[in-house]
């Protein structure tokens, strides 16, 4: 019997605290993009709620928040484990850079006909080709 996303969310809630929530002083201190709603929505406690014909300066009324997605360049290749290394180095605080990466030239192995990608699919084979002994 599985939990409905209700009881999960309740189990959550109960359990852990949220750290994105404004009431424990969260703040945005910089975003790339706002355009589609103000960043701080997203650190309402409130539920989202979908309020249709509700417009804004940014368009349809989200009580939640979203950018605009990233994209690489097309033809641009990062096949360069060094230069991925670097470029994480300079954004990312230095133990959170990945001691192991690989560069995969498609996901598909690791997808489920809808196109979503099983995480516990890349765990498992990176688990098995990474030189990191269990005994750790």
């Amino acid at each position: 019997m599985s939990a409905t996303p209700q009881t999960f969310d309740q189990v959550l809630a109960s359990t852990y605290v949220n750290l994105a929530d404004e009431r424990v002083g969260t703040q945005i201190v910089s975003v790339t993009d706002e355009f589609f709603a103000p960043a701080v929505r997203m650190l309402d406690p409130k539920p989202a709620v979908f309020h249709p014909g509700k417009f804004d300066d940014h368009g349809q009324y989200m009580e939640g928040w979203e950018s605009r997605r990233k994209r690489v360049a097309a033809g641009t290749k990062l096949d360069d484990v060094e230069e991925v290394r670097k470029f994480l180095s300079s954004r990312v605080a230095f133990f959170k850079v990945p001691k192991y990466i690989k560069i995969i030239e498609s996901f598909a192995p690791f997808t489920t006909p809808t196109g979503k990608v099983q995480k516990f699919k890349l765990t498992e084979t990176m688990a098995k080709e990474l030189p990191v002994s269990s005994s750790s």
